[in-house]
């Protein structure tokens, strides 16, 4: 779980992106972005495909950094956000994996 996932604005999902690890070299390579949330008491659930742009420094990443400073969390090495381009359904049944909407 990305604990760090926040809602951007109603076209882009981010989080901060702490470990600076495999997962950002594979952002930094270009790969895309999937992001899977899920009511599992409900068996409800969306999947989230698009396009990521790594904020380093500017507005977007120093406002965050303000809020890991604030929450106490590990300074983001980027704030990866994502430009949703694809959403499908992931609630159980005859929908599952179903495109609910894409550009």
């Amino acid at each position: 779980p990305k604990m760090s996932m926040f809602v951007l604005d109603d076209n882009h999902l981010a989080c901060h992106e702490r470990t600076a690890g495999q997962h950002y070299r594979n952002l930094q390579d270009g790969s895309p972005l999937v992001v899977a949330v899920a009511n599992l008491a409900e068996k409800k659930g969306y999947r989230f495909r698009g396009t990521v742009t790594l904020h380093t420094d500017d507005d977007i990443y120093d406002a965050q950094v303000k809020v890991a400073e604030e929450k106490g969390t590990k300074k983001p090495a980027a704030i990866p956000v994502l430009e949703i381009t694809e959403i499908q359904d992931l609630s159980s049944g005859a929908t599952a994996g179903k495109t609910i909407d894409k550009d």
